[in-house]
């Protein structure tokens, strides 16, 4: 349509399309609008009101007057200055609700921009001399209508410095307002407050603009002119071009003015204030942004303690300073994952705040105190008296021990901590490792304790260092093998009847470390969030072992399988999705396979928890009390659990050989409460004939370990 503006024959007909373009650009607004949903949609509605009101404007300069030519033209340029006007606004709010910083910085670059463009069109083009000559009003608007559209460009302008070059629809918009500028230049120049006489160049650079705005208003990244911008203002390639491009125009604006020279100064000196200010502001966000990602670098979120990383720098400091002595004080919270556990993480994040709190007031002014992950702390502190670091870490102990109330509950917590003394020159990472493995050993002798590192610790340190590197290094699948400990059932002497179920056991054979236990790996696969991977495997392997025993044996189709399940697996997603596929892939009954979970694994029980294992129990699989009489809150488990078996830990079954009648009394009591609820019982451990004769003859009907 534009193409066939310039060879149309008669104003009449142009006219027509002057008229019909605009009508067809509205209605493109109207259609972009819902069919992308922008939100807010305001400022596209104002733009379809301001296509509609500059719609009227060339309808009423195109068609014959119907009443006075004066009344006829003001009315023109009336509906004109309004839709101008419209698209100025339009242009803001797009600017305001793309903006992610205050309207200051918004202000200053659409100022930036109007007053160049503004400082051109007065010195350059506008003549005052139009004051004199042709009236007030002809010569206001001639001036007025060019920087209307000038408001919107520096808008716009405003919407790309924020939103980038991937905009599509803010370059189409962009084009279109820079269209509407160059043809109000045109013509005011030629005569758009003559009607009938307006200048051809200009009346096609509106038909331009005017298929430019519709084709923005259907490009689907509309709806991200009014979203918020993902980053804030900074001091990018295109930002400076706009500056560049706002001071060369006004430097340009001194050298043309030939009158009203002195508000070209006045407006270049403006341009010129306006670019340093928001130069400078935006210098000063930049600095508040290093500062704080160099904060976030070097500070818990949580806490707002030093991290790990920040102690580490702090101890190397202290380590190259020869003439310093500083003992490292590792902490770690006794029964802070009971709290995080059955009262959900927010309530623990709240008592970790509060103890971080409790830890500034306690240390010295010269101490680092850094939290390194979970309930972990780390204090740096000076002299190497092991009397007054004991006396340190007793008001450290004090400052945790006293109740911590959050309403409406109170929660008392302690701490086990552990203490070494760091020498100048040594690795900072293997200082903390000794204060670790000191915290270890603490812990390993009850909670509230305190303990020196020294060189038995050293290897045990090494050890656990290595094991979760090599975890972390990938999971050793060729490496892992699963083990298998045969469950009998006893007859009425105590003798072994027949296998019916077997216990996968996971082994490590490492080629250089040998055999690692269970016992150092799987805690370290459940810092590492490498227990999911390894539980699958492990069930993976044991399910195939089992349907190949179920097609090989004479009895395989009543054999069983109980698997161990980490109390962390509970938390990983896809843990029911997961057992019910190998199961239908290896054609097993979900009935013949069990999972183990002990007691103190289930201190760590939820909504959550609760619901994945009765979606296992749904499925069929039976779920296993293991280590039974050992840990906390046995019977409450029994009640709101699915359990279809207890196991009777080993260390009662070992005291039967002694007769101890003690042993022999829990023995019977948890026989008599598992035959009770129903349950059957099954004696771990079972090493000799004679424990075997008196699990049966106390009520446990199944033995493991004995064969």
């Amino acid at each position: 349509m534009v193409a066939a503006y310039g060879v149309l024959d008669g104003a009449r007909a142009g006219g027509w399309l002057l008229v019909g373009l605009p009508a067809a650009t509205a209605g493109a607004v109207a259609t972009g609008v819902r069919a992308h949903r922008p939100s807010p949609a305001r400022p596209w509605y104002t733009l379809l009101a301001a296509l509609l009101l500059l719609l009227g404007s060339a309808a009423v300069a195109w068609a014959p007057p119907l009443g006075e030519e004066g009344t006829w033209q003001a009315l023109h340029q009336l509906l004109g200055v309004a839709g101008l006007g419209g698209f100025a606004l339009a242009a803001a709010q797009m600017a305001a609700c793309h903006a992610v910083e205050r309207r200051v910085g918004t202000g200053l670059e659409v100022a930036i921009v109007l007053v160049a463009v503004a400082t051109l069109l007065w010195g350059v083009w506008f003549e005052p001399s139009r004051l004199t000559e042709g009236g007030l009003s002809p010569a206001l608007l001639s001036f007025l209508l060019p920087l209307l559209a000038a408001v919107a460009l520096a808008a716009l302008v405003r919407c790309l410095l924020l939103g980038g070059t991937r905009l599509v629809a803010g370059w189409l918009l962009l084009a279109a307002m820079a269209g509407a500028l160059a043809g109000q230049l045109g013509l005011t120049d030629l005569g758009l407050l003559g009607p009938g006489e307006m200048a051809p160049a200009g009346e096609m650079l509106w038909l331009i603009s005017c298929v430019a705005l519709g084709s923005a208003a259907l490009h689907p990244s509309m709806r991200r002119l009014t979203e918020p911008a993902v980053t804030g203002a900074r001091l990018s390639p295109l930002r400076l071009a706009v500056f560049a491009l706002a001071l060369t125009v006004s430097a340009l604006s001194l050298r043309w003015a030939d009158q009203g020279a002195v508000l070209a100064v006045l407006g270049a000196g403006a341009v010129m204030a306006l670019v340093l200010v928001r130069v400078a502001r935006l210098l000063q966000r930049q600095e508040r942004v290093e500062a704080a990602l160099r904060s976030h670098l070097s500070h818990d979120d949580l806490t707002g303690l030093s991290n790990r990383r920040a102690v580490l720098d702090a101890l190397g400091k202290r380590l190259a300073n020869a003439g310093q002595a500083t003992s490292v004080l590792f902490l770690d919270l006794d029964g802070f994952k009971r709290i995080n556990d059955l009262h959900g993480h927010d309530t623990g994040e709240a008592v970790l705040r509060a103890v971080a709190r409790r830890l500034e007031a306690a240390v010295g002014a010269g101490d680092v105190l850094g939290r390194c992950a979970g309930d972990e702390f780390v204090v740096l502190c000076g002299g190497e008296d092991p009397d007054e670091i004991a006396e340190f870490a007793g008001r450290l102990r004090a400052a945790i021990a006293r109740p911590v109330t959050l309403s409406p509950a109170t929660f008392k917590l302690d701490v086990s901590i552990g203490a070494t003394v760091a020498a100048p020159g040594e690795n900072p990472d293997d200082v903390l490792l000794r204060a670790d493995a000191a915290m270890y050993r603490a812990k390993a002798r009850g909670p509230g304790r305190f303990s020196w590192f020294d060189e038995t610790l050293r290897a045990d340190a090494h050890r656990r260092a290595d094991v979760d590197r090599w975890l972390r290094e990938g999971l050793p699948e060729g490496q892992l093998a699963l083990a298998y400990q045969p469950i009998w059932r006893l007859g009425a002497d105590g003798r072994p009847v027949e296998p019916v179920a077997a216990e996968a056991l996971l082994r490590w054979r490492h080629p250089t470390a040998g055999l690692i236990a269970p016992s150092e790996f799987v805690p370290a696969a459940e810092r590492n969030g490498q227990i999911g991977r390894l539980g699958e495997w492990v069930i993976e392997q044991a399910v195939a072992q089992l349907a190949r025993w179920r097609a090989t044996l004479a009895h395989g189709d009543r054999l069983s399988l109980l698997v161990n399940l980490s109390p962390a697996q509970l938390d990983t997603s896809g843990l029911v999705d997961h057992v019910a596929d190998v199961l239908a892939r290896f054609d097993v009954p979900a009935g013949r396979v069990g999972l183990e979970l002990t007691e103190t694994a289930l201190l760590r029980e939820t909504e959550e928890v609760r619901g994945v294992l009765s979606d296992l129990d749904r499925l069929g699989v039976a779920l296993a009390l293991d280590d039974f009489g050992t840990g906390y809150s046995s019977l409450e488990h029994l009640r709101n659990l699915p359990v279809r078996l207890i196991k009777l830990d080993r260390s009662f079954v070992a005291g039967l050989d002694d007769g101890g009648e003690r042993d022999r009394r829990i023995v019977a009591a948890v026989a008599g409460l598992g035959t009770g609820l129903g349950l059957p019982v099954l004696a771990e451990g079972v090493e000799s004939a004679a424990q075997a004769v008196q699990a049966v003859h106390l009520g446990c009907c199944y033995g493991q370990g004995f064969a």
